[in-house]
């Protein structure tokens, strides 16, 4: 046993250092280096035999049993020469303790770091580099046929910072950003893997991770998948996809690899599906395709295809956006015959789309140009099917869309059959929105069909039917529209188009023969009743319908060779009453084979002939090329290539006079006078002219005189020449201008002459040539300033304004490429100068100066004409400027002086102006400094921005006149003065400019044109954006009376003004003052107590008035409508040389008569434009007023009156319409009666005569009675009154009654007597004697003119005798007439009527009467008085005084006292007393009836008046 355990004790010892000797041995050993690098030797050469290249490893480390470390490998070819592969380091573990255990090799990790792979080839078809090495691994294999078995699997496989190189040397790089398959590059190349198994008939793999970028930016953010290879069968699963924004995952893919591929796919059908969301961002593959990079939203995909290489199925492809189908793509289908053309068939099982137009274009925004994306995004949800099924020469398809733009359906069958393919469609569409398709407003909406059947090839013959059963067109709605096409083999084609439409009527037909030689065409078209505006076509001519008709015969195959007629016949453009435009004919005729190729135009207005050989094709290079001739630095030889066919033909064309047409269509010229248009092209001679000839032109309300234009090359001559004349007018006058331009030798001499017609003299003469050195080239900023480099050099000229000449000095102006240089520029007149000199450009050293010394600011705006704006003053100082062409130009000027600075010809004071360029803000920077005549300074600073068109200035007016307003004021004044301070700011846009602040107007008196009257204010003035603003200031007329006034004035940017202004508060304010020379019709003094308000805008004054009259007002209303040669001024002279004694003297007028016709018409309607004022006025007339209708004015017929009423008065002075509507009530006044001049007396109208105005101010209805007071003797009557002491041998007073009824023009007259102190009886018996209308017409007519009754018995029985008595009354009572009417018009005061009354011829019973009335104190005292002497035997006293005086206690009259006196004629006989006195106390009420007299009147209440003021506040005036 002990023998035994000794044994056992040496094995186990043994076996004990066999198991620890032996790994600690070997352990030992390859730790040394020298035996790691023999085992880098053995691996380095096994690995070189193996591949058959040459494999160098620079470093070998082992730790025993678990790790090897191989680093700086590399592999080259054979030659060493070509470097393969480089790997920095390999690192691999090996689980040593599976391999003793069971012999399977297991690594546990294998590490690859910094691989690099470089493979190449010389050609696209040559070997890879590598393909030695590829080789020779298979000739190894083939060798060592037995094969043994073999497994491996690596847990971990990691590479980083891979690389690999790939490129085709003779193949040429490709763009940057684009993948190269011929240059590969890729980097970054990092890959996570476990290998499971890898042995003699299974590979397995699985990826966790794989990314790389390639050098084009398409990269792999990360690959997965697991792949197993076994039984001639891969499968792929797990198969997912990142690159970028795009996810894909994978369905398991199996397939075959046995074999040749092609017949292992069709055994077995390859298939690939999507699985899941899977998004698809095709910008992440624009490297393989640009395109791709369009589109900027990802989509979902879902994809199932599966294919056996000769027909695929492809089941579903479904791309989508958007959560809410805005946009959907859909499509299944299937091909077969995949292999063989002739046997392909294709069929889709379902083709839809589903799209939102503004999604889609946003999905397409780098896709699709911008026009194309606005189109597609009017589109509004949309669906789309579409089917195709049949072969490549045979087949149907359809498609239909619908929704809001329409439902569309489209069919159609395609055969090709030998070479001539035919295709037969038919369309039809309904409410298909075309202008939201094309983007078009003008369309609308369309519904139609069409259908088409055709043969294409060589040529296309068939037959193409359309019929559009709606059209909207510019909103209308085009009915039944209708189109046929017939196309025939032998390239003959029929066209008829038909419209019938209530808005037009249009037949046309077109017949083409393209296989003719030349080709032939013959159209026939009428067109009716088309109403373009109801159409949408044209707003030329609203209401009118358009027709004509056409016949064309030509042939030919351009413009050059094309023979034959056009006829436009029955031209109409006529309105629902045929009144309008008719042409009868226009024809144009061509005929290019003839002996001289003629082209014939004739029409009414339009005749013309162009003869000789054309060509218009080549016309202008032809011209051009001539022109080069002289200009041959900017035309040059290059760009006018002479054409190989040459023109030689003339031109006469008559345009006759269009102003006809130019009116009917509002065109800018008509040709008033026939015109001619003349000339001749000759290019193989080098020589071409034109000349025009337009005796008169018409342009808006100018005449175009005598215009002609001259052009003329010729080349032979060596002149190159142009010459305009014309004479047209002004504002300031007829203005003549000649020009005449000469070019030669790359120079261009021009002359002007011009001169103004006026009143100043205004001419001058231009005189420069131009050098022309050459195109310019464009400047490093891309642009040139000029197209041409050219030298201008200026020759002396004058410009003379009045008895200013202005010289123009020599001077020169260079333009370059980035630069104008100006030398020694100036005009100068006596001490008066402008200079310009310097360098125009973009850089700062450049300097331009602009001297100005003593310049007349005002002679320049006068002669601009620039009325709104008239600068005064004499400026002085000097600008400066550098940087004009850049961005941030610098201008400067410091020391601008203007005296006496005004504006509209108002004086404001002396101003300095400091003026710079402000680059922070970009604009000008100004301060103006104005010293006034109060020795008060104003300021203006501020900016004004001109690349904004823009500007901020701030104002500082202290006491400065206000006089230029006046220009902006005379549409309703006359002038302005006064002064104004105060603070506002200007700001805007050139365009908008609005204005601010607060500024306190000092005695500013505004003249009123309608009113005839000055007014003045104190007070201040607000201003806010659009509006200025007067607060409630208190206004004084010329005598000092008050009332209040507010308003306001509206502008839009000072454009569109608009005002409104309210009077209250008035007092006695003198409301008008007009005179007869203002308005002859209506004028006088009124002074009003009420309200007003003015408002209206430019070119009408709005006036509404309610007030009533005050003291002091007169008011005189001319009712005559008489014409007289009597002007309201103080001289006339007027021609009474009889007709028969004028010589006729002769004058030539050379001027056509319908020429004359238009410049006298334009001379009317170019008279001064004034305001229109509308008024409406309301006025409460008072015995205050004094009123006076004059019937006529030559004769003094009228009427004066005081009394109550109520007028309404309007006009319009834009019609002259004047409408008085009202009633007025008579108190007291008197009426002036006239016959033939010889009779002149006045009449007292009683009280209660009443004036009533009903519109039309010629037409006033009157009840009038009115009555002359004498003294007659009643024995003149009749003798019987001899008996009767009471009356016998004394006159009476006598009251001849005048009634005047009805229109005052033709009025209905009576007249009756009264006698105021005959009794009862006695005034009976004279009515008896007098009872007929004629007798008591001689009674008046009598009592007027001989101031005695009409006795005809008497007159009878001496009739003898009237050449005494009766004669001198006659007499007397002219004298006394004519007397009063002198004497009546020495005061309005006063009414003085003398009266001159003898019966006998020795005078020896003389009566001289003095009759006096007058209305003082305001109308308080009223007085009317008779004075005289009477030459009676029978009268005591010869002198006579009857008076009555009244004093109005209160303002209505209501209370009066009154003082009289009373000759006592009736008494003479009795020697009594011979006057009588009175004095006493009146009251005065008027009443309807007893109870509105006894009913008290209602007081108004009572009105205060505050003391003028700053209406805005307390601190007002401060």
């Amino acid at each position: 046993m002990y023998r035994i355990w000794k044994i056992l004790r040496v094995l186990v010892s043994l076996l004990l250092l066999v198991a620890v000797g032996v790994p600690a041995l070997l352990y030992v050993l390859l730790s040394i280096d020298s035996v790691q690098n023999n085992l880098r030797e053995v691996v380095q050469t096994e690995f070189s035999r193996q591949l058959g290249a040459k494999v160098t490893i620079g470093r070998f480390g082992v730790r025993p049993f678990s790790r090897v470390t191989l680093a700086d490998i590399a592999l080259t070819d054979s030659s060493g020469t070509d470097t393969i592969a480089t790997i920095e380091r390999v690192s691999a573990g090996i689980e040593t303790a599976r391999l003793l255990r069971s012999g399977d090799i297991v690594v546990d990790f294998a590490l690859i770091d910094g691989l690099h792979c470089r493979l190449w080839r010389e050609a696209p078809d040559s070997p890879l580099n590598i393909a030695p090495i590829v080789e020779h691994i298979k000739a190894n294999r083939n060798q060592n046929r037995e094969e043994k078995p073999f497994e491996l699997s690596i847990n971990s496989v990691i590479v980083r910072r891979g690389g690999l190189d790939y490129d085709v040397r003779d193949a040429a790089p490709a763009d940057s950003g684009h993948f190269d398959r011929n240059h590969i590059r890729l980097r970054e190349l990092a890959i996570n893997a476990f290998i499971p198994e890898i042995s003699n008939n299974n590979y397995s793999i699985s990826l966790d991770h794989l990314s790389a970028h390639e050098q084009s930016g398409l990269a792999i953010n990360r690959l997965r998948l697991q792949a197993h290879l076994g039984n001639n069968l891969l499968h792929i699963a797990g198969l997912e996809l990142e690159t970028g924004r795009t996810n894909l995952s994978f369905d398991t893919i199996v397939m075959p690899v046995a074999g040749d591929i092609r017949h292992a796919i069709a055994s077995h059908p390859l298939r690939v599906r999507t699985l899941g969301n899977c998004r698809l961002f095709l910008p992440d593959f624009a490297p393989l395709e640009s395109n791709l990079g369009k589109f900027g939203q990802p989509l979902s995909l879902d994809l199932d295809v599966q294919s056996d290489l000769r027909s695929v199925n492809l089941e579903r492809l479904v791309l989508r956006h958007g959560g809410d189908n805005t946009f959907a793509f859909a499509i299944s289908a299937e091909a077969s015959g995949l292999d063989s053309l002739p046997e392909l068939r294709f069929r889709t099982h379902n083709v839809a789309a589903i799209f939102d137009g503004r999604h889609l274009s946003s999905m397409l925004s780098d896709v699709l140009p911008a026009k194309q994306r606005q189109l597609l995004a009017r589109v509004p949800l949309t669906a789309i099917e579409a089917s195709a099924e049949g072969t490549p020469h045979q087949f149907k398809a359809g498609l239909r869309t619908a929704g809001a733009a329409g439902n569309l359906r489209l069919e159609g069958n395609y055969r090709k059959n030998g070479r001539r393919p035919s295709i037969e469609a038919s369309l039809e569409f309904s409410d298909l929105a075309l202008g939201m398709l094309t983007a078009n407003d003008n369309l609308g909406t369309a519904s139609g069909s069409a259908h088409a059947d055709i043969q294409t090839g060589r040529i296309t013959s068939g037959e193409i039917d359309a019929r559009l059963e709606s059209l909207e067109f510019r909103g209308y709605p085009y009915r039944n529209l209708t189109a046929e096409i017939r196309l025939q083999p032998d390239g003959r084609s029929e066209t008829m188009v038909n419209l019938d439409d209530p808005a037009a009527n249009v037949h046309a037909y077109v017949f083409f023969d393209r296989a003719a030689d030349p080709p032939a065409l013959s159209a026939t078209a009428a067109l009716a009743n088309v109403d373009l505006q109801t159409l949408g076509i044209s707003d030329i001519k609203p209401g009118y319908r358009f027709g004509a008709k056409l016949v064309a015969e030509t042939h030919g195959d351009s413009t050059d060779n094309l023979a034959g007629t056009i006829d436009i016949t029955d031209v109409r453009w006529l309105d629902n009453r045929n009144h309008g435009l008719r042409l009868p004919r226009l024809s144009i005729s061509a005929d290019p084979e003839a002996a001289v190729p003629t082209i014939i135009l004739k029409s009414d207005i339009l005749n013309g002939r162009l003869m000789g050989h054309y060509s218009f094709r080549t016309l202008l290079p032809e011209l051009r090329h001539m022109a080069a001739y002289y200009l041959p630095s900017v035309l040059p030889e290059n760009s006018t290539r002479r054409a190989s066919t040459l023109n030689d033909f003339a031109i006469d064309i008559q345009i006759e006079p269009t102003e006809e047409i130019s009116r009917f269509f509002n065109l800018p010229v008509a040709i008033v006078h026939p015109a001619t248009i003349t000339g001749r092209v000759d290019t193989p001679s080098a020589r071409a002219y034109l000349e025009v000839d337009a005796p008169y032109l018409l342009q808006g309300n100018k005449i175009y005189d005598h215009t002609t234009i001259y052009a003329c090359l010729d080349s032979a001559a060596y002149e190159s020449m142009l010459y305009l004349t014309t004479q047209f007018p002004t504002k300031k006058g007829d203005m003549g201008l000649s020009t005449v331009v000469r070019a030669f030798d790359n120079r261009v001499d021009t002359h002007v002459d011009w001169t103004i017609q006026r009143r100043i003299p205004l001419n001058g003469t231009f005189d420069f040539s131009t050098e022309l050195l050459g195109l310019t080239s464009a400047s490093p900023e891309g642009k040139a300033l000029s197209p041409v480099e050219a030298v201008v050099n200026f020759n002396p000229g004058t410009v003379n304004f009045g008895n200013e000449t202005w010289c123009i000095n020599p001077s020169k102006i260079v333009i370059g490429a980035s630069s104008i240089d100006v030398e020694n520029f100036a005009l100068e007149a006596e001490s008066q100068r402008i200079a310009i000199d310097g360098t125009i450009s973009g850089e700062p050293a450049d300097v331009t100066t602009i001297d100005l010394s003593e310049i007349e600011l005002l002679s320049i705006f006068e002669t601009l004409e620039i009325d709104k704006a008239m600068i005064g003053g004499r400026a002085t100082g000097t600008f400066t400027a550098s940087s004009l062409l850049t961005s941030e130009p610098v201008l400067q000027c410091d020391n601008l002086h203007v005296d006496s600075i005004g504006y509209n010809r108002c004086t404001i004071g002396d101003a300095d102006i400091l003026a710079r360029w402000d680059r922070e803000h970009r604009s000008f920077f100004l301060d103006a400094d104005i010293t006034g005549d109060t020795g008060e300074h104003s300021r203006i600073s501020g900016h004004i921005m001109p690349f904004s068109e823009s500007l901020d200035l701030n104002f500082q007016a202290r006491n400065v006149p206000v006089g230029f307003l006046k220009p902006f004021m005379e549409a309703f004044a006359r002038d302005i003065s006064g002064r104004a301070s105060g603070d506002c700011r200007l700001f805007g846009t050139f365009s908008e400019i609005d204005l601010t602040g607060d500024i306190f107007a000092r005695d500013v008196t505004l003249a009123i044109d309608f009113t005839n009257s000055s007014y003045t204010t104190t007070d201040s003035v607000h201003m806010t954006p659009g509006r200025i603003i007067v607060p409630k200031a208190t206004v004084y007329d010329a005598e000092g009376h008050t009332a209040k006034i507010s308003g306001w004035v509206g502008h839009k940017f000072f454009k569109e003004p608009s005002f409104r202004f309210d009077v209250t508060e008035a007092t006695n304010f003198l409301s008008y003052n007009g005179t007869p020379a203002q308005n002859p019709d209506w004028f006088g003094t009124i002074y009003g107590n009420g309200t007003a308000s003015v408002y209206g805008e430019p070119g009408v004054v709005n006036i509404e008035a309610d007030m009533s009259t005050a003291p002091r007002s007169t008011f005189t209303f001319v009712l005559s409508d008489r014409l007289d040669a009597v002007d309201y001024s103080f001289i006339n002279f007027r021609d009474v040389t009889p007709d028969s004694l004028r010589v006729a003297v002769e004058t030539v007028d050379d001027v056509p008569v319908i020429v004359r016709e238009i410049q006298e018409r334009l001379h009317s309607a170019a008279q001064e434009e004034v305001s229109d004022y509308k008024m409406k006025i309301s006025v409460d007339l008072n015995p205050n007023a004094a009123l006076t209708l004059v019937m006529d004015p030559l004769a003094d017929d009228a009427i004066h009156a005081t009394g109550n009423g109520h007028v309404t008065m309007s006009y319009d002075s834009s019609d002259e319409d004047l409408r008085i509507y009202g009633a007025y009530s008579v108190l007291e006044g008197r009426y002036r009666f006239t016959l033939q001049d010889i009779i002149i007396k006045d009449f007292t109208i009683k009280e209660g005569s009443t004036i009533n105005f009903d519109g039309d101010p010629y037409a006033i209805r009157s009840d009038l009675q009115a009555y002359y007071a004498t003294n007659a003797n009643l024995s003149d009557l009749d003798e019987s009154f001899l008996q009767d002491r009471d009356v016998a041998r004394t006159k009476v007073p006598v009251h001849a009654l005048m009634k005047v009824h009805g229109d005052i023009r033709q009025p209905d007259i009576s007249f009756d007597l009264e006698f105021p102190t005959l009794t009862s009886d006695t005034y009976r018996k004279v009515r008896s004697i007098v009872s007929t209308n004629d007798m008591m017409n001689r009674q008046i007519i009598y009592l007027l003119a001989l101031n005695r009754f009409y006795t005809p018995d008497y007159m009878n029985a001496k009739g003898g005798d009237f050449g005494g008595g009766e004669l001198f009354s006659v007499a007397s009572s002219t004298i006394s007439s004519q007397l009063s009417s002198l004497l009546g018009k020495l005061s309005d005061k006063w009414s003085i009527a003398p009266n001159f009354r003898t019966d006998r011829g020795d005078f020896s019973d003389v009566e001289v009467d003095l009759a006096l009335s007058s209305r003082l104190l305001n109308n308080r005292l009223l007085f009317n008085g008779n004075f005289g002497y009477r030459d009676k035997s029978m009268n005591s006293n010869q002198f006579v005084g009857d008076f009555d005086i009244e004093y109005l206690l209160n303002k209505r009259g209501s209370w009066r006292l009154k003082a009289y006196n009373r000759y006592n004629d009736a008494n003479y006989y009795l020697r009594s007393a011979a006057t009588t006195q009175g004095v006493g106390i009146m009251y005065r009420r008027d009443f309807d009836n007893i109870f509105s007299f006894l009913r008290p009147k209602k007081k108004k209440p009572a009105q205060t008046t505050a003391a003028p003021a700053d209406s805005t506040s307390a601190e007002g005036n401060k």
